[in-house]
């Protein structure tokens, strides 16, 4: 049987949710800190005055948790002559795929299924160690929990999770700019340049809040998703530096275990991108991780239209993802500012989240370069 607060917790939420809609209804500029507050203010108040604490009462203070969600969101959109809020309110965010949850197992192989310790005497010349490698650098080591989108604004899901609804529709919705053909579209573009979600993306504070994500050292294992040809281009080529979009592994490995998870999460849906067919397919998807020789990468080096990117770049410092907060930062090609790397490994996903390895970095071969362990260049 569904239990329910008691009259005195009763009174005290509603005068909460009052208080977050008149403050909603009448703002034009909002204190989102303190209407996070007010949320949480209210999550606490049914809580604390449940008459039972089974299944039934937490499922209860759940859903009124969730629907106030939308209730606070409403009259702020509407105040900004927007819809209801929810994914009915006008913006068209496209039909995003579920994307189950999943988790990246790695599988302590190298690609063509062989042990560390025997690839390592194959490379007698390799001054790395394979195996410490796949330690520093494998996916399964990251947790959801020491993520940025669990941290984020001090861990207030209601808080969070309008900050997810409204980044989303900052940019293209899901597949709409496969073709490319939006730059030419004026009229999106200048609806898209004007939208109120822009307008309520800047009175939420999320400059500071983007600000807040700590800083990259030359000890942060950086993550990026790269295509076959990128990838042995990588090993072949001699590539040695990072440039493009990236995440942070702490912030992106939680989240993205295989094609599907990270074209989503990560928008690869961009124009001539190489990863739709690859997800059709249930194909493999290619990863580099990796630290970099100096720390010049900043909070402000994300991608927005100015640097070239087009949508679904949403220029909020995240990926557009229609669940997680995920800060993405980018660096474009610049032979006088290389950005170097300093140690790595790029790996092979599958569908199932199985992690092989590809290549482990060697920084001692002339400026350092990609070795081919698992003979993916062969296959």
């Amino acid at each position: 049987m569904r239990t329910v607060p008691c009259v005195k917790g009763m009174k005290k939420l509603y005068a909460i949710i009052a208080s977050v809609l008149v403050i909603g209804a009448l703002s034009v500029t909002v204190n989102w800190g303190y209407l996070g507050h007010l949320c949480g203010m209210a999550k606490d108040a049914m809580v604390e005055f449940s008459t039972d604490r089974n299944e039934a009462g937490q499922a209860f203070v759940a859903e009124v948790t969730n629907m106030s969600v939308q209730k606070i969101l409403n009259p702020v959109l509407v105040n900004h002559g927007g819809g209801n809020g929810g994914d009915d309110d006008g913006f068209d965010i496209g039909d995003f795929p579920e994307v189950p949850k999943g988790k990246i197992k790695n599988l302590n192989i190298t690609y063509n299924g062989q042990e560390f310790e025997k690839v390592q005497e194959s490379f007698p010349n390799l001054k790395v160690n394979i195996v410490q490698a796949n330690e520093k650098f494998r996916g399964d080591q990251f947790e959801e929990k020491n993520s940025f989108h669990a941290k984020a604004v001090n861990g207030d899901e209601l808080l969070r999770e309008l900050y997810v609804k409204v980044n989303v529709r900052c940019t293209a919705g899901y597949e709409k700019n496969l073709k490319g053909d939006i730059k030419n579209n004026s009229k999106y573009v200048d609806d898209l340049k004007n939208s109120k979600y822009k307008t309520i993306w800047e009175e939420m504070d999320s400059k500071d809040v983007r600000k807040s994500v700590n800083l990259i050292t030359t000890d942060t294992v950086l993550q990026k998703v790269v295509s076959k040809d990128d990838a042995i281009k990588y090993i072949e080529k001699g590539w040695n530096t990072l440039t493009g979009c990236f995440s942070k592994a702490e912030d992106a490995a939680p989240f993205v275990y295989n094609i599907q998870s990270a074209y989503v999460h990560l928008r690869l849906d961009y124009n001539e991108n190489p990863y739709k067919e690859v997800m059709a397919k249930k194909g493999e998807v290619y990863v580099l991780r990796c630290t970099l020789k100096e720390a010049s990468i900043t909070n402000d080096d994300y991608p927005t239209s100015a640097k070239g990117y087009p949508p679904p770049c949403t220029e909020t410092g995240y990926t557009g993802s229609p669940e997680y907060l995920i800060p993405e930062y980018c660096k474009k090609y610049d032979p006088n500012a290389l950005v170097k790397i300093q140690e790595g490994a790029i790996y092979c996903l599958n569908y199932d989240g199985e992690e092989k390895l590809i290549a482990v970095f060697d920084p001692y071969v002339d400026e350092g370069k990609f070795v081919d362990v698992g003979e993916f260049v062969k296959k």
